[in-house]
């Protein structure tokens, strides 16, 4: 099967690459697609009213499929960093507290939230990882009457390394503290329940799992926050904004729901086609298959390397995500000779602090899996 949906991508044999947490490549459908769309723009005549608004709508809709939540809940966003500026923004003027982030977290879910500490005199907590312990239960303790924002990811962009947000969110909701969830490393790949972990914001740049043009990306945004402030005042989300002519009678009000935070020049006609397809893709697929075809794969990696337990070392599986595996080299030596063996053969993975990240997806074979495990 993963053969089938390999033939959708220009992924050519002489390649294995299992780095789809760096940067998913693009479907062939979404390349040939993106290239019409930058033909287009050179007729702009043929640009039509209804193409700054109806492909934006049709993608949003997509997107609510996956996450099983409302179109409503939906702002389209060009970066991760924009959408946590934007929880930044409507989170200021807290009592002063507490933040909480986790250790190594990647930097555009770590530096609004330092800068917020400093402005609002809050103190910012990085919860220590650590394989010995189970780290939803150190998240769980540092949670308290003094929490203000839990600022975190669902799956750790490092080594895999996943946490257990219904339970997180439980004891947020206890205290009153708000979530704030970066999901670049999980949607596409890993199913959440948004009922269950009721974020107050869920952010996702898609150039990753979700296979999309670089600087394309969604947020959730809660119900209760719809009311906040955007990060930018822009003409094409307020109210009647469709009506290009009527323009220049302003308007304060917003469109429904998490319109009203959506980035400027949203319409994006060179990447929109391209970002319907993949969300299409994704939708079709579904998550679950991707998730299930991802964890086969990994467990097979951890299969390969069991007689090799004296190199590596990895998340125990209850902490494990499925489709991200970070291996630990015991000696810097051994990392470094496995990292010029896998350049050697065209095996394409990521470093990312002291892990290899071993990121296969849908398009992965079990014969990708042997090629990078020959070198392991």
């Amino acid at each position: 099967m993963s053969l089938e949906y390999k033939k959708q991508f220009n992924l050519p044999e002489d390649i294995t690459y299992l780095n789809a947490a760096y940067m998913g490549p693009l479907l062939k459908q979404s390349a040939d697609l993106a290239k019409k769309s930058i033909d287009l723009k050179s007729h702009p005549w043929e640009i039509t009213p209804e193409d700054f608004f109806d492909p934006i709508e049709k993608a949003r809709h997509l997107i609510a499929q996956i996450l099983k939540c409302k179109p409503d809940n939906i702002a389209l966003i060009p970066s991760a960093s924009y959408g946590i500026a934007t929880a930044m923004k409507n989170l200021k003027d807290l009592p002063s507290g507490e933040i909480i982030v986790i250790e190594e977290q990647f930097p555009s879910n770590y530096y609004s939230w330092s800068e917020l500490a400093i402005e609002d005199g809050h103190k910012l907590i990085s919860v220590k990882r650590d394989m010995k312990i189970n780290m939803t239960e150190a998240v769980l303790d540092s949670i308290n009457d003094q929490t203000r924002i839990i600022a975190m990811p669902y799956v750790h962009w490092c080594d895999g390394q996943k946490f257990d947000l219904a339970l997180i969110s439980e004891k947020a909701q206890k205290y009153g503290a708000k979530l704030v969830i970066d999901g670049t490393q999980s949607t596409g790949a890993v199913h959440l329940d948004l009922d269950k972990v009721k974020p107050d914001y869920y952010i996702t740049a898609t150039y990753k799992w979700m296979l999309s043009p670089y600087t394309m990306g969604f947020m959730y945004i809660d119900e209760k926050n719809w009311n906040g402030k955007p990060l930018e005042h822009n003409w094409i989300n307020k109210l009647d904004a469709q009506n290009l002519s009527g323009l220049v009678n302003y308007k304060h009000d917003y469109q429904e729901g998490a319109r009203r935070f959506d980035m400027g020049e949203k319409s994006q006609f060179h990447n929109m086609t391209a970002f319907i397809a993949a969300l299409e893709f994704i939708e079709t697929t579904g998550v679950d298959t991707i998730n299930k075809h991802c964890k086969e794969l990994t467990n097979l990696i951890i299969k390969n390397i069991e007689d090799k337990d004296h190199k590596f070392y990895y998340w125990p599986s209850s902490q494990r995500s499925e489709h991200i595996l970070g291996l630990y080299f015991k000696e810097q030596n051994q990392l470094e000779m496995t990292k010029q063996k896998l350049q050697n053969n065209n095996v394409h993975v990521s470093y990312r602090g002291q892990a290899m990240r071993i990121s296969p997806h849908i398009y992965n074979t079990e014969e990708d899996i042997q090629r990078l495990c020959y070198d392991l």
